[in-house]
């Protein structure tokens, strides 16, 4: 089946493999933690195909909304946590501003209790979303509205890990050309010996 599915998708124009991604996508991911090892195989090799065919394609929109519910529901499942943050990563990129400011809540729901590897990815993206829905009007929210859908901010290990990462960003102050030349120099004299 993992073969025609393949075969199908080499076969479907890029004008509409993005509808076909909508839903295939998704199940291919989810597919992956229950998979057996040729099963596997075979569908690495499918999202291997995918890749390819995405990836040259920067306009090709992925399904972003589906991609984040996959991740929230997968919390046993390290593979499809893998790739599904990777494709989250992918399509987060390509997506619309609406699009972005939608998934800003989900990926904060558990973040306190995801990997130390994924936590910066979730944190990184939810924090472009909320930019997106800042622009979008969502200042103008009421404070009742953003807490029925920021649920994340109930759990005390959530809205602390967010809370230290926004005190991050905003304590964050780029290296100047100075201090990057001083430190230039510093590594160079100490190579030098």
């Amino acid at each position: 089946q993992l073969d025609n599915v393949l075969t199908r998708l080499a076969m479907t124009d890029d004008s509409k493999l993005e509808r076909v991604l909508d839903k295939l996508l998704p199940q291919l991911v989810a597919q992956l933690g229950t998979a057996g090892p040729q099963a596997r195989a075979k569908l690495l090799a499918v999202l291997s195909h995918v890749n390819k065919r995405v990836r040259s394609v920067e306009s090709m929109r992925l399904p972003l909304t589906e991609l984040v519910a996959l991740y929230g529901r997968s919390a046993s499942a390290p593979l499809v946590l893998n790739f599904a943050i990777v494709y989250i990563e992918m399509a987060f990129a390509r997506a619309t501003r609406e699009d972005c400011a939608a998934v800003a809540a989900p990926l904060l729901e558990g973040v306190g209790c995801r990997s130390e590897q994924h936590k910066p990815i979730l944190l990184r993206t939810a924090v472009d979303g909320l930019a997106a829905l800042e622009k979008e009007g969502g200042a103008a929210a009421s404070v009742d509205s953003v807490r029925a859908d920021f649920t994340f901010l109930r759990s005390e290990l959530d809205k602390a890990t967010f809370m230290a990462f926004a005190r991050d960003c905003m304590l964050y102050a780029p290296p100047s050309a100075r201090a990057a030349s001083a430190l230039d120099a510093a590594q160079a004299a100490a190579q030098a010996g």
